[in-house]
């Protein structure tokens, strides 16, 4: 502060640099968060004037917090084998960094979870109407980039570290930013002029519920979210007014002088300042760039969602350097955030050297085939243990179709069926009922009939239309014991009609492991000249796959509640060696496997410390327990959820999406990966749209010590295990299956909640163990069979 003399005598002058000196000086010495009310009228912002009182909590930050970046530092502190001394908040500074251009930037960019950021005005980066289409129901796809920081080996390979900037293309689905009223047209089609039915009310409730959006008839534009959408319409909802009872219709004219075009449109509810207020459709307009969550999609929005999101590799380069670019991390030249903070980010992309393995034999009752370009087809003759069934039945469930004529194709098919399980020496008698059913209460109960006369095998033939009845059908076969297998109509009018022999071909393969038989058995011999080859599955070892099925996300984007996680082993994960080694003995020779290789889904790198410092201790004092501590265990963590592309270094963009992807087999075990842990990339599958998302594995526990090929080679062989379509599977098949099985879990506990045997399973009251035992295969006669398949 300075004084000066002559007429501005007693006049101040203070610099900003003192007044900040001064309030940090004040805020430091604060006991308690000083708190602060303005008045909402006092804002310049209208939209903020409606609101009484704004509080502000200041407080002073208390430690000096700071991360040091340098070579020693990266070294100790992110790749530790003792993963409680690596520092994971180097890597959340470094993502902070890269993601401060969007976030200093909201009228570009919407910033989203998990390093997602998607691009509100695409076009200005480069990306064209054709990359954001029209998905339906009022909703686009809007261009967008995934960004992660991963510690990897990097090109020096084994021995180092380096931090590794992890970039791929993303694309979501957008409500865009029309007016509520035209928004619930599209959503149901309607002019909206009249007053809906209950299972519209339903529809435009899950399409809208949860959506920001804003209104303005007040002279500014006020914000609410959607609560719901309420059954009452302006023109039948009544309330006092000025001493007199009027409808929703006649207040907005009288107070606003709005004269509403749509009085039989529901009214939307909205949650504000304690109370519920509700507001005519057509005052609203959305806000933009609001994600359709997984609720609000329709089954034709989500089937061109998905078909838009499928970009093959050479558009998906494009579309991963426009994203790069717009945030400014397409190299750090010109990112002031990034140099400030000494990092720099090279502009070429990680190059890495990978191989193709070779593929397995495939080996039939009579022949052994070979696989081309990861294809090979059945042979003709006997599968290599045919089932066996004494009773079936065949039923049709319909929705529109004419029951004479659905009744003759079923006895078309069922006689097609017979003739080509006796060629493939599955043994059956000829169907005991064909039956055509109306609705799934009579399926239901004809189900229940056929379980009570001992039918094994139900194939049921299902109408394309009908999307509800296949959890249902599956609650069913838990319940009475009894094997089913769910056809879609189209198919068998193709197999009847058209002589489809492959789609016929796959339903019988499919049957005849759901009946407890198998297809085929894997050959080793001759893919090495190593003869280790033939040990990689060899007896006394016992592959076992973990597979987790968490609760989706509910409509607020939070979880489901009173949906368990659901794992999908033969047991829950805790009694797995009780359960699982005592069947494995019963058919060994009362010996137990002298190695157990586990493979895991479901688990992020987060998670690792936890799996090695307590589900591995727990599983060897299991296996101590059991009389099998010298067991040696191996468990791979497999990952398909992250944002790591592997692709071709050069690509023919004018072949197809399959020709453009790197080929079933490829693997990639150095300098992308861990610099401590054993891991590999391994794309077993063939890609036949968009771009290959590849499994990273990871070997948290390996007590054999084994060597990357066998570890890499095992994995492999394992995903031609699948015994249906013929094509390697993305993971291998225990975990493939494992994963299967926990899906099941999950809709089979959602269909017993929906029966309303369920009633007393939700919320806090839910007995788990109690559902495990009624829900699962593992107390039943169908426990041995693959009855997901």
């Amino acid at each position: 502060m300075a004084t000066s003399g002559g007429g501005d005598a007693g006049k101040a002058t203070i610099s900003k640099k003192d007044v900040l000196a001064e309030a940090e000086a004040k805020l430091a010495a604060l006991e308690k968060p000083l708190k602060l009310q303005i008045s909402g009228r006092d804002c310049k912002h209208d939209s903020l004037s409606v609101i009484e009182w704004i509080t502000f909590e200041i407080a002073p930050v208390k430690v000096n917090y700071c991360v040091t970046l340098s070579k020693s530092t990266l070294e100790e502190k992110t790749a530790n084998l003792d993963l409680d001394q690596n520092d994971r908040s180097i890597v959340q500074l470094m993502e902070l960094v890269f993601n401060q251009v969007a976030v200093m930037n909201p009228q570009e960019h919407a910033v989203f979870e998990g390093g997602k950021v998607f691009m509100s005005h695409p076009w200005i980066f480069g990306f064209h109407e054709k990359d954001c289409p029209d998905v339906g129901n009022g909703a686009r796809l809007y261009p967008g980039t995934q960004k992660s920081v991963r510690f990897i080996e990097g090109p020096g390979g084994r021995g180092y570290n380096n931090p590794a900037l992890i970039v791929d293309a993303k694309k979501s689905a957008f409500h865009e930013e029309i007016p509520l009223i035209e928004k619930a047209k599209l959503i149901l089609n309607d002019n909206m002029q009249d007053k809906l039915s209950r299972i519209a009310l339903e529809r435009l409730n899950t399409g809208m519920r949860g959506l920001f959006f804003f209104t303005k008839h007040m002279g500014h534009e006020c914000d609410h979210q959607i609560a719901g959408i309420e059954v009452h319409t302006a023109e039948d909802t009544k309330f006092e007014h000025n001493g007199k009872i009027i409808s929703v219709v006649d207040y907005f004219y009288d107070k606003y002088g709005i004269e509403l075009r749509y009085p039989h449109a529901p009214l939307v509810k909205v949650r504000e300042r304690g109370r519920t207020n509700n507001y005519p459709m057509e005052l609203g307009w959305l806000r933009p760039m609001q994600r359709v969550n997984i609720s609000q999609q329709s089954p034709d929005q989500l089937q061109r969602t998905t078909r838009s999101c499928a970009v093959p590799p050479g558009e998906r380069q494009d579309n991963i350097a426009k994203g790069a670019r717009a945030l400014k991390i397409f190299g750090s030249d010109d990112n002031d955030f990034i140099t400030n903070a000494g990092l720099y980010i090279y502009k070429n992309p990680l190059q890495v050297p990978g191989r193709v393995l070779p593929p397995p034999k495939l080996r039939y009752r009579e022949d052994t085939v070979g696989v081309r370009d990861g294809k090979w087809r059945t042979p003709r003759g006997h599968l290599l243990i045919p089932a066996e069934c004494d009773v079936w039945a065949v039923y049709g469930l319909i929705a529109n179709q004419d029951e004479k004529i659905v009744n003759r194709l079923l006895i078309s098919f069922a006689e097609m069926f017979y003739k080509e399980a006796g060629v493939r020496g599955i043994k059956l008698p000829h169907p005991a009922e064909i039956a055509v059913r109306l609705d799934e209460d009579q399926l239901g109960d004809t189900l229940k009939r056929a379980a009570q006369h001992k039918c094994k095998y139900c194939l049921i033939v299902t109408a394309d239309s009908i999307k509800t009845a296949h959890k249902r059908i599956k609650l069913w076969e838990r319940e009475f014991e009894m094997v089913t297998q769910d056809v879609k109509l189209s198919n068998v009018q193709k197999i009847v009609n058209d002589r489809r022999v492959v789609t016929m071909e796959n339903i019988l393969l499919k049957a005849n492991l759901k009946l407890g038989g198998l297809n085929y058995e894997l050959e080793l011999n001759g893919m090495f000249a190593n003869e280790n080859v033939k040990n990689w599955i060899r007896p006394g070892r016992l592959f076992l796959g973990i597979g987790v099925s968490h609760a989706p996300p509910s409509r607020h984007g939070d979880g489901d509640k009173s949906t368990p996680s659901v794992i999908g082993t033969v047991t829950t994960v805790s009694d797995v060696v009780n359960n699982v080694f005592p069947k494995f003995a019963e058919y060994h020779d009362n010996k137990f496997p002298r190695d157990l290789i586990i493979y895991r889904s479901g688990l992020s790198e987060g998670s690792f410390s936890t799996v090695i410092t307590h589900e591995i201790p727990l599983l060897r004092g299991a296996l101590a327990q059991l009389g099998a501590k010298n067991v040696k265990i191996v468990f791979i963590v497999a990952q398909k959820e992250h944002n790591v592309r592997l692709m071709l270094d050069r690509i023919d963009r004018a072949r197809k999406p399959t020709d453009q992807n790197i080929p079933p087999g490829v693997v990639v075990d150095t300098e992308l990966t861990h610099p401590s842990f054993k891991e590999f990339y391994l794309n077993s599958h063939i890609t036949l749209q968009g771009s290959a998302r590849t499994p990273r594995y990871t070997v948290l526990v390996d007590d054999l010590d084994l060597e990357m090929d066998e570890l890499e080679g095992m994995t492999y062989v394992l995903t031609y295990d699948h015994q249906i379509v013929n094509l390697p599977t993305s993971l291998p098949t225990p975990l493939y299956v494992a994963n299967r099985y926990a899906e099941r879990g999950r809709n089979t506990y959602t269909a017993h909640l929906i029966s309303g045997s369920g009633s007393s399973d939700s919320g806090a009251s839910i007995d788990y163990g109690r559902l495990a035992h009624q829900l699962s295969y593992n107390y039943t006669k169908l426990s041995n069979i693959r009855v997901n398949a």
